[in-house]
C-alpha cells in the first residue's frame, strides 16, 4: 500500500528541527529513505473542498487522490459524507 501513497510534509521552516541541525539531518536521510518528500519554508493556507489540493502560502497546489477506499479525512471540510 505504501507504494501507492505520496507523502508531503510541509513545514513553514527550512529544516525539521532548526536549532538541532544534526537532528534534522537524521529526520530528512529518513524521510528520503522512505520516499517522503520535505516541503520546507512553506503552510498549508487552505484545503479546497472541491479539488481536495492542499494549497500553499504561495498558492501552489498539493493535490491528493480520494476514493471511496482511501477518504481524505481530518479537516470538517476534507471529509466526505459517509454514505
Amino acid at each position: 500500500m505504501r507504494d501507492d501513497v505520496r507523502i508531503q510534509v510541509v513545514m513553514p521552516f527550512g529544516v525539521p528541527v532548526p536549532p538541532s541541525p544534526a537532528t534534522s539531518e537524521a529526520i530528512l536521510a529518513r524521510f528520503a529513505e522512505r520516499g517522503i518528500e520535505f516541503v520546507p519554508d512553506h503552510r498549508v493556507a487552505a484545503l479546497d473542498p472541491a479539488t481536495r489540493d492542499a494549497v500553499l502560502d504561495d498558492e501552489a497546489r498539493l493535490p491528493t487522490t480520494c476514493s471511496s477506499a482511501s477518504r481524505c479525512t481530518g479537516h470538517p471540510r476534507w471529509s466526505r459524507p459517509q454514505a
